[in-house]
């Protein structure tokens, strides 16, 4: 199974941001903490802080508390997610310290000023080209400093339940029942050892073991996900890290299932779901998952398994399920 197009895509538009960033960055001090972007960390010699895990490095839910003279944050993907990691970097700072925040236009980094506004005391766009911007604040104000001050208590409706639900900024669907995991458990029949292949919050977690899975393992690369499916589902047994890496001794499971994510930042990118089928024969009986109708899915698991099926539909999303 090729690397496809969108995966290439989204690498060179990776790749492409981290070079402006490296351009246009000033000289930084020795004691400088590199966020959500390990290229940058790597050409500059500096330490690294993600959320997300990567190839054997497994992601951290929250930075080291410093303090450093400077950081610099790859922009993450939505308004809350990118505050909460300023707050975390800004909390990790030096009282003169210096946060670099750089990412594309079409991303929302116009809009970061702004939001900086309360929390430094100078804020400045040092640079913008090449369809990029490198914005610079100093001298960080008060800060929500810690994970706990982000924690959101809710609750989640799930087969006639109410139950306690605990989620973090920039979580997938917020927490809640998305329309294409209540697709995936409708009428879905579970035995045995399951696992849940990103896992998220925890939702399909919770309605594995409540339609009789024996054991649940859930699986993600994001530390906030999994630290907070560890509250959620606490008869869960959680994994962190990078696709399969999480999963080394683990299995095999009568069923994985999955709702798996598709995008790396705002691009389109389906290397986990190319991964998860291509290493699932052998460590399972069946594969279920749900995808959008649009990816091509179909043909990647038939060069992988002797009968696919697809066992329901709605106007925007496919379920199949894989068997070998």
């Amino acid at each position: 199974m090729k690397k496809n197009r969108m995966n290439k895509r989204a690498d060179l538009h990776e790749e492409h941001v981290s070079r402006f960033a490296l351009d246009e960055l000033p000289g930084l001090p020795q004691t400088t903490l590199v966020a959500e972007d390990e290229r940058l960390a790597k050409a500059l010699g500096a330490e690294f802080w993600s959320r997300w895990s990567s190839g054997e490095r497994a992601g951290q839910a929250w930075p080291s508390p410093g303090p450093f003279d400077a950081a610099t944050l790859r922009l993450p993907k939505g308004r809350l997610a990118v505050e909460m990691a300023v707050h975390a970097l800004g909390g990790a700072l030096a009282p003169d310290g210096e946060l670099y925040i750089y990412g594309a236009n079409d991303e929302g980094i116009k809009s970061v000023p702004k939001m900086l506004a309360d929390l430094f005391d100078e804020i400045d766009t040092v640079s913008y080209r090449q369809k990029c911007r490198l914005i610079q604040a100093k001298g960080p104000k008060k800060m929500k400093a810690s994970l706990a001050q982000w924690t959101q208590h809710g609750q989640l409706a799930l087969d006639g339940q109410t139950l306690p639900w605990v989620t973090y900024p920039g979580l997938f669907a917020k927490g809640g029942v998305d329309e294409a995991t209540a697709l995936l458990l409708d009428g879905l029949d579970v035995q045995g050892r399951v696992l849940d292949f990103g896992c998220g919050t925890g939702v399909l977690t919770a309605g594995l073991l409540a339609r009789g899975a024996s054991h649940v393992d859930a699986s993600d690369a994001d530390a906030l996900a999994v630290e907070a499916t560890h509250i959620n589902v606490p008869e869960a047994h959680t994994h962190l890290g990078d696709g399969w890496h999480a999963l080394e001794g683990q299995g095999p499971w009568d069923m994985i299932v999955s709702n798996p994510p598709i995008h790396k930042g705002v691009s389109e990118d389906f290397g986990i779901l190319e991964a998860l089928i291509r290493q699932a024969p052998g460590r399972c009986n069946s594969l279920t998952l749900v995808v959008q109708r649009q990816v091509p899915v179909k043909r990647w698991l038939e060069e992988s398994f002797s009968k696919v099926t697809r066992l329901k539909e709605s106007p925007r999303f496919h379920v199949w399920q894989a068997r070998c």
